[in-house]
């Protein structure tokens, strides 16, 4: 038996000891269903109606934002229609932001053209 199970029943006695340990299981078990919970809902896709849809609603910063709005992107409908390579042309839209674009529009399952 482990020593430290060893120490725990000389300290608190058996049936005390069984109860802890106990408690810790249950404690590591319910961690452990958090975690994958956690996991599960960061693969789940959010979903967006593409025809409602603003680029408000992407969460980016202002940055971005004003340099969309620059190029007449008002929804994401339009964002979507842009490569890569026409956004980088766009004054304030550097790579770093343009990744950014990316990174978000990944989150609900799209990508630029």
């Amino acid at each position: 038996m482990n020593e430290q199970i060893l120490t725990l029943i000389n300290e608190l006695g058996e049936e005390r000891a069984i109860r802890a340990l106990d408690r810790e299981i249950k404690l590591i078990k319910r961690i452990e269903k958090n975690k994958q919970q956690e996991i599960e809902d960061s693969k789940k896709i959010k979903h967006i109606d593409l025809e409602k849809a603003r680029i408000e609603e992407l969460d980016l910063p202002g940055a971005i934002y004003m340099g969309l709005l620059n190029i007449k992107v008002f929804n994401v409908k339009d964002l979507i229609k842009y490569t890569r390579e026409e956004l980088l042309k766009v004054k304030r839209l550097t790579e770093y932001r343009v990744s950014k674009i990316e990174e978000q529009l990944k989150k609900f399952g799209l990508k630029l053209k």
